[in-house]
Parts: C-alpha cells; sequence; structure tokens
C-alpha cells in the first residue's frame, strides 16, 4: 500500500491574520527557524531577538508583535515553542525559592537595615508598573566617595532567566553575613565599593504578576529586550584606541612565543599611552573586528 503525505502550507496572508491571536495574551513569542548562513542570523539580528542558543542550522529567537511581523515578511517557515516554566515559590529553604515582588523588596530593605554600617540601599527609579529597580552598595565605608575601585553586579536583565535574581540575593546575603568573619570577604568589603542590583528587569520577571514569576518574560513592560536595546545599530560608535591594539589581540598565528612577544607589546602600549588609555581601549567595547575581543 503506497502512503502519501500531504504538506500543508497557508499563504502569508492567512498567518498574518493569526498574529492577533497569537499574542492575544502575550507579549512575545519564543520561536525556532532554519538558517543556511550565518550572515542571515546577522541580518535577522536587526529584526527579532536571537537566544543564545544557536545550533548548525536551527536558530532561536524571541519577538515582540512588530517584531515577529517583520519576521513574517522574511517568508521563513518558524515554529512556535511554549517556554513557560513554572517556578516554585513556596518553598523557603536553602535559598530555593522565587521571592514575590514584595519579599524581593523587603529584602533589599531588610538588608539595609540589618547591616547599616556597611551596606545601603538606593532606588534607580520607579517603572510605571509601581516596581521599583533596586540596588544595594555594600562597603565599609558606605555613602562615603573613597578611592578605590568600585564593581557592580547585575542580574536579569532579561526578565526570563532568574538564576541570577536569587543567586545576587544569596551573594548579598552571604557577603553581609561574613563580613568580619571571613578575612576574604572582609578585604574585599574594605577594598572594593560593591554595587549589586539582582533584578534589572522587574517588569519582565513579574509580568504574570507580582505573586509569582509563572509569567517571566524575557522583555520588559513596552515589550522590549533591554539586552538588544542599548546603542542604535544604526551607526556603531568607533573605538580608535581599540584599532591601535586589534593586531595584539587577533594574532594570525598563536605560540608561546607569541604570547610573549604580545605581553611584551602590551607593556609598551601601557608605558606609552598610559593605564588608563589601555584600560579604556580594551573596555570600551567594539563593534569593527568580528574577531576581536568584546
Amino acid at each position: 500500500m503506497t502512503r502519501i503525505l500531504i504538506l500543508l502550507f497557508f499563504p502569508l496572508s492567512i498567518v498574518c491574520q493569526n498574529i492577533d491571536k497569537i499574542f492575544f495574551k502575550k507579549n512575545e513569542v519564543y520561536f525556532s527557524f532554519n538558517y543556511e548562513k550565518k550572515s542571515q542570523l546577522d541580518r535577522l539580528s536587526k529584526i527579532i531577538s536571537l537566544d543564545h542558543k544557536i545550533e548548525k542550522t536551527t536558530a532561536y529567537a524571541y519577538a515582540n508583535k512588530k517584531q515577529f511581523e517583520n519576521f513574517l515578511k522574511e517568508n521563513i517557515e518558524y515554529k512556535l515553542i511554549n517556554n513557560q516554566v513554572s517556578f516554585d515559590n513556596i518553598s523557603k529553604n536553602n535559598w530555593d525559592y522565587y521571592p514575590t515582588y514584595n519579599q524581593y523588596v523587603d529584602m533589599m530593605y531588610a538588608f539595609a537595615d540589618s547591616f547599616p554600617n556597611i551596606c545601603k540601599v538606593h532606588s534607580l527609579g520607579t517603572l510605571n508598573s509601581g516596581r521599583e529597580i533596586l540596588i544595594v552598595n555594600i562597603s565599609d565605608n558606605v555613602g562615603q566617595k573613597e578611592n578605590e575601585p568600585s564593581f557592580l553586579y547585575t542580574s536579569s536583565m532579561h526578565g526570563d532567566e532568574l538564576t541570577g535574581y536569587v543567586l545576587m540575593l544569596r551573594f548579598i546575603d552571604d557577603i553581609l553575613n561574613n563580613y568580619n568573619n571571613n578575612s576574604r570577604i572582609t578585604h574585599l568589603v574594605n577594598e572594593i565599593d560593591i554595587w549589586i542590583n539582582p533584578l534589572a528587569n522587574p517588569d519582565g520577571a513579574y509580568a504574570g504578576g507580582n505573586s509569582n514569576v509563572w509569567g517571566a518574560t524575557r522583555s520588559n513592560a513596552n515589550f522590549i529586550d533591554l539586552n538588544r536595546n542599548f546603542i542604535s545599530f544604526e551607526k556603531l560608535p568607533v573605538n580608535s584606541g581599540y584599532r591601535e591594539i586589534a593586531d595584539v589581540f587577533e594574532p594570525k598565528i598563536w605560540n608561546a612565543d607569541i604570547a610573549i612577544s604580545l605581553v611584551n607589546e602590551v607593556r609598551k602600549f601601557v608605558k606609552n599611552k598610559g593605564l588608563k588609555w589601555y584600560q579604556s581601549a580594551l573596555s570600551g567595547g567594539q563593534y569593527e573586528f568580528p574577531c576581536g575581543m568584546f
């Protein structure tokens, strides 16, 4: 007996009519599609938000309604994926839970109340939803400007990537409770101005309501992927300093002798240009050299 497999492909106009239905109860979708070349992904990255999960022929991406409409114009077949995950915010043993939004706020202010000599909480602003973007400052002379380096920890800019959220809360708790009990932590607090923002996107994390993170979304309340919205990609910034040191970090051949030579080249740059110039050139970001740093 011969079996005939019939595949039905619907016109794009029919698919477009279903967009309102797709986005009826959500502000973003997660989907996969096949691609042929990396250059295709580079172009599509200006339309949709590509996930880090990129396989040999399959890519995964997020899109809000407008982005998804633009993606459909590319006439690429796709598969919608249900990526909603259930989170436990009941058990509170060993940090094995996600706090409600109000619990999170209470925890942040409780840190400062319990350790006022080394911890202070700041609100970086209140969103239209009423949720705050909170950050704690930990220092031996908290609130005072000192001649020492500052270090910022921030997490969960994507509202549905929440592992770091709880880890940052636990990190704050660990630092505060071990100050003057653990020599290494004490040294860090005394010598570094530490800033920790556990939840950079509270609207995304609590998109389903303040009582849990079940409905967490990658984007914020304006359907914007914050991690793809730092700069305008129409005109990329130029890092002239990195241009000068690019060859040092992109050797055509790599071996022990070249490594020693490159270290010496770095020393020359620092000696001739200064340490601050070198740090700025290296850490300022660059978009010109695909194989370069950052």
